[in-house]
C-alpha cells in the first residue's frame, strides 16, 4: 500500500509483476548508461582541453598586468614623491 496525501492507494498485481519483472533491469540499465557517459565526459575532450589551455593562459596575463600596474604606480609615486623632495 502507498499512500497520496493521507490516502491509501494499493496497486494491482499487474503493475506490481511489472515492477518486480523490469524493475532491476531498468534500474542496472540506468546506471549503466550513467556510468559510460561520465567515462565518455572524461575521456579526453580536445576542446576542454582547449577552453582550459586559453583559460590558464588568461589567469596569467592578467596578473602579469596586474603585477605590472602596481610597478608602475609605485615608480610613479616614488618619482613624484622625489620630485617634491627635490623641489624644496
Amino acid at each position: 500500500m502507498k499512500s497520496v496525501n493521507g490516502e491509501f492507494i494499493q496497486g494491482t498485481a499487474k503493475q506490481d509483476s511489472r515492477l518486480k519483472k523490469f524493475g532491476v533491469r531498468a534500474g542496472a540499465g540506468a546506471m549503466a548508461l550513467m556510468g559510460s557517459a561520465s567515462a565518455w565526459a572524461n575521456a579526453g575532450d580536445p576542446v576542454k582541453d582547449q577552453i582550459n589551455t586559453a583559460v590558464s593562459t588568461g589567469q596569467a596575463n592578467y596578473t602579469l598586468v596586474v603585477v605590472g600596474v602596481i610597478a608602475l604606480c609605485a615608480v610613479s609615486f616614488g618619482l613624484g614623491l622625489l620630485a617634491k623632495r627635490l623641489s624644496n
